[in-house]
């Protein structure tokens, strides 16, 4: 009875592992870990789009740096606002250089996770705003 136990856990822990594992190989970006987590912003024909699109963020602090891939285009000065967590779990938002936006996430590792936070990027394209986009933040 004991080897049939411990025979079920080992299958069960490589089916975790395996699902792991398979996330990683269709495209599911695991969470972030470094300091800086990082999001490739494009703008065509002023449609905003991101890669990730889902930003997951590992508990702990972390700075989120958003960044145009084209010169044609720059944030407002709102760039990137929360819809929830702003000024909490989501400080000091700030333009560090043309084309880039950055947010501090203070994802508190007592917290209940996952936790997921809608925000909003601005961008200009030759100086003309364009329509807002709204993807969001998984904090683990």
């Amino acid at each position: 009875m004991k080897t049939k136990a411990v025979f079920c856990l080992v299958v069960a822990s490589l089916a975790v592992a395996g699902c792991a594992s398979l996330l990683g190989f269709l495209g599911v970006p695991p969470a972030c870990t470094e300091p800086v987590c990082h999001v490739k912003v494009t703008v065509n024909n002023c449609a905003v789009t991101v890669d990730p699109d889902r930003i997951e963020i590992a508990k702990g602090r972390h700075h989120i740096l958003w960044t145009l891939q084209s010169r044609r285009h720059d944030f407002t000065s709102n760039g990137i606002s929360f819809t929830t967590g702003n000024g909490t779990v989501f400080t000091n938002p700030h333009r560090p250089a043309v084309g880039t936006f950055q947010v501090t996430d203070f994802n508190d590792p007592q917290g209940p996770g996952p936790k997921y936070y809608k925000y909003t990027i601005e961008v200009t394209q030759d100086g003309q705003p364009c329509r807002p986009h709204d993807p969001d933040v998984m904090n683990d």
